[in-house]
């Protein structure tokens, strides 16, 4: 069987199919020519119309396993790639090159179905290291100390991932592996078409006093401030264990991409005595202390942090007006190793 194919379905059937939709093909020299009569012709309809539907279903099921480089061994290697080196950008909307060239090398058609299904393996490696000049740039405001968690470069990813990726890529979630889904993600997704014209990046309030306790300093000289307050007026600081990034408007905001370079950056940590450990939350934080337009505030719901480690740590008296957050849950994050419901 050809392996391109999915499995059970018969070289027979697939020509069937082809000869429905496409028009008869020629007959091959060893075949006779069969004359049906109406009820042979109903009965064949009815045989092509139920593999159709079992086709576009085995289809649907093959393009989900579809994997986008296949190894030498399933596919060739037409293009003279290096099968093991990590796609770091190499995204593509439409069938992989490799399967476009098996096609035309076999005279076949590609399914129509496996253009909506894509997977891509992703380097983290590859991929940061396309940034280390914003990375290494950002990363001395937005760490404790170098070799430390989140000193690690995959968490500036999201920072300037919109620089690398394919212009076809026009949105992304980026989600922390510590989350249990309690909804489904397209209900999360359908979150872009609320953002307001400025917004280019959904992210959910931090939901304890970090950053109350790292403005601290700037809370005290600037009494009444906005700055590090809890909800709903305050300027809480953000957790980015669930993000949205519309990576169309993150590459046109010359805004934005102005506060990628360290300069910038530096002068805005200087003015909010601002001195981070949490990575790429700490950028974003940090930016809407100036630039609040930029953020759609996603949900508590959609971000429900569990960690309490600041509850007892002279907050306890404002703790909850960051903590609390009402309605049903569709996504619970088990920050600092908390334990999710189950």
């Amino acid at each position: 069987m050809d392996e391109r194919r999915p499995p059970s379905v018969s070289s027979e059937l697939l020509e069937n199919l082809g000869q429905a939709t496409h028009g008869s093909s020629s007959s091959t020299p060893d075949s006779p020519t069969r004359v049906r009569g109406p009820s042979q012709n109903r009965f064949k309809f009815i045989l092509i119309a139920i593999a159709t539907v079992g086709i576009v279903l085995l289809l649907v099921s093959f393009s989900l396993i579809n994997i986008d480089h296949p190894t030498k061994k399933q596919h060739g290697n037409p293009r003279g790639d290096d099968i093991n080196k990590p796609q770091a950008v190499n995204y593509r909307t439409g069938p992989s090159e490799t399967l476009r060239a098996d096609a035309k090398e076999q005279d076949t058609e590609l399914p129509v179905l496996l253009t909506f299904t894509n997977f891509v393996t992703l380097d983290i490696d590859n991929l940061t290291g396309l940034l280390l000049n914003i990375i290494h740039g950002l990363q001395q405001f937005f760490s404790s100390k170098q070799d430390t968690y989140y000193s690690q470069s995959l968490f500036f990813l999201s920072l300037a991932i919109h620089r690398i990726m394919p212009s076809t890529l026009k949105k992304l979630i980026m989600l922390d592996v510590d989350l249990k889904f309690e909804a489904d993600i397209a209900q999360l997704f359908g979150h872009f078409d609320r953002f307001a014209d400025t917004n280019i990046i959904g992210i959910a309030r931090e939901m304890q006093p970090v950053y109350r306790h790292i403005f601290h300093a700037y809370r005290d000289e600037n009494p009444g401030t906005r700055v590090g307050g809890p909800p709903p007026d305050g300027l809480t600081g953000f957790n980015s264990g669930v993000l949205l990034l519309n990576m169309e408007r993150m590459r046109k905001s010359e805004l934005y991409n102005a506060f990628l370079e360290h300069d910038v950056i530096h002068n805005l940590t200087i003015k909010y005595k601002f001195q981070g450990h949490l990575g790429d939350q700490d950028f974003f934080t940090l930016l809407s202390m100036e630039h609040e337009e930029l953020f759609y505030i996603l949900p508590c719901t959609w971000n429900r942090q569990l960690c309490q480690w600041w509850r007892d740590k002279g907050y306890e008296d404002v703790f909850d007006d960051y903590y609390s957050c009402t309605g049903k849950v569709n996504i619970f994050h088990g920050n600092c190793h908390t334990l999710i419901p189950s």
